[in-house]
């Protein structure tokens, strides 16, 4: 019997990396920067956008090759043990990315009814980028403080704490 190896998770991790990487291209084009300017205008946030998609390109090819691997045999390699580590780490970095061309519309936690009779506060893509930076702190176990802790200082830095 073949042992199962890891690249099913870090493969599926991939898959919800390239929906984040999705979102940060759409909210680059349609986010203003306060100036009357786009987002995607902005050298510094185009130059990290393209270091993610990078870095995102090549997990897919360390995925393909780790698969590659598996099919013809061989029993896993510690690449798998990389591209999970690689994968969580660039799914964080996107995610940071995400919520600092968010801005403040990334504190604003609306609950069902308000968005119900309201609508959404800001892009949509905004609020549910910090929903699920904060899901992933707390499934890595910190408290719900500890995680909203995390969510300011990516979007303020450390003064605010």
């Amino acid at each position: 019997m073949k042992p199962i190896f890891r690249e099913a998770s870090a493969t599926a991790g991939l898959a919800g990396t390239e929906a984040q990487m999705a979102r940060l291209r759409r909210a680059l084009l349609e986010a203003e920067d306060g100036h009357g300017g786009r987002l995607a205008d902005d050298a510094s946030l185009k130059r990290r956008a393209a270091a993610l998609e990078i870095q995102l390109l090549s997990l897919q090819a360390l995925a393909a090759r780790c698969a590659a691997e598996q099919m013809s045999g061989r029993s896993p390699s510690p690449k798998s043990a990389l591209l999970e580590l690689r994968c969580t780490q660039l799914r964080q970095a996107v995610a940071e990315t995400t919520i600092e061309a968010a801005g403040y519309y990334a504190l604003a936690a609306p609950n069902g009814l308000l968005l119900h009779n309201e609508g959404p506060i800001g892009p949509d893509w905004a609020a549910s980028a910090a929903q699920e930076m904060l899901a992933e702190a707390k499934g890595l176990g910190l408290a719900d403080a500890d995680a909203y802790g995390c969510l300011i200082v990516t979007l303020f830095g450390t003064a605010f704490l």
